[in-house]
């Protein structure tokens, strides 16, 4: 199928609101220039979500503690500085994907590769063929911390030497430098009062970055993403001192329990509709990084 035929199919999915937005936009048709593409290594493009295709991809993650005291501003910055820190580790503790640090002029970027501890040979071959890498960021309040997918803007000397010896392999490159992803997660530690417990969460703002990741995503990844973020949880609360895992009292409306992790998804071809999603408000609220700077319309 080709990207004008996938992009605008016969019978629609390009839907124009009154905002002017569309579900998927066209892929670019253009071969890029190795000399002009090719950026120092460590040079990154932010991937938002509003740049990306298909149906945007809303999900919030949440693993409790049993209840206790109520810990002072500092400490849940502290935690919060302890997930930070440790994040590498504690996702990659028994998942089905790996990611490593690699710090760049300062700034902390994260490799991911698919396969990990517990990957099946299908994803320790991806993992071969394919890196994603996020940008980690703190928050200046220290209460959470942001994951920005990116593009890779350099080349390996590998890839260099693929597109010297057959230039048509220059696109396939270029999609596979890119994130499947085009948006941010958020993650954070905060003591929920009502119930008295620490909860750690993560939740996302996103969706496919191409269209090749869009069909991708449709067969192979959909259920790969609540493998990792569940697991990474698990590892938390199994390795945090003092964390005794627990369970919410009542189930938040719309939510499924999986082990002593639980979680919400769900998807729309409008960003409208994505962010008046009713149970998405309040992560928004407290985190209103997940989609700053974002132009919609």
């Amino acid at each position: 199928m080709s990207y004008a035929t996938f992009a605008h199919p016969k019978n629609g999915y390009h839907q124009n609101s009154a905002q002017k937005l569309s579900y998927l936009k066209p892929a670019r048709p253009q071969a890029l220039k190795v000399a002009d593409d090719d950026k120092k290594e460590g040079t990154f493009t932010d991937l938002p979500a509003t740049g990306g295709v298909g149906e945007y991809h809303i999900n919030h993650f949440l693993g409790f503690s049993q209840p206790v005291s109520a810990p002072t501003p500092q400490f849940v910055r502290t935690l919060n500085k302890m997930f930070y820190s440790s994040f590498v580790e504690l996702f990659s503790n028994e998942n089905i994907a790996e990611a490593r640090l690699q710090p760049y002029n300062g700034r902390d970027f994260v490799k991911f590769t698919i396969g990990g501890k517990s990957g099946s040979w299908f994803d320790k071959f991806g993992g071969f063929v394919h890196s994603d890498w996020i940008r980690l960021e703190m928050h200046s309040d220290g209460n959470n911390f942001l994951a920005t997918t990116l593009h890779r803007d350099w080349l390996w000397d590998s890839e260099k030497v693929a597109i010297t010896l057959k230039p048509e392999a220059e696109r396939y490159i270029d999609v596979n430098r890119h994130h499947f992803l085009a948006g941010r997660r958020v993650f954070a530690i905060r003591f929920d009062v009502p119930s008295s417990r620490y909860v750690i969460e993560t939740a996302a703002f996103e969706r496919s970055s191409l269209c090749e990741y869009k069909v991708a995503d449709d067969v192979l990844f959909r259920n790969r993403i609540t493998i990792l973020w569940t697991t990474m949880i698990e590892s938390f609360e199994k390795v945090a001192d003092g964390w005794a895992s627990g369970k919410p009292e009542v189930v938040p409306e719309g939510y499924t329990v999986k082990g002593n992790v639980v979680f919400i998804e769900s998807r729309h071809k409008l960003v409208s509709d994505a962010l008046l999603a009713p149970w998405f408000g309040g992560i928004l609220s407290r985190y209103p990084g997940l989609t700053k700077g974002l132009a919609f319309g």
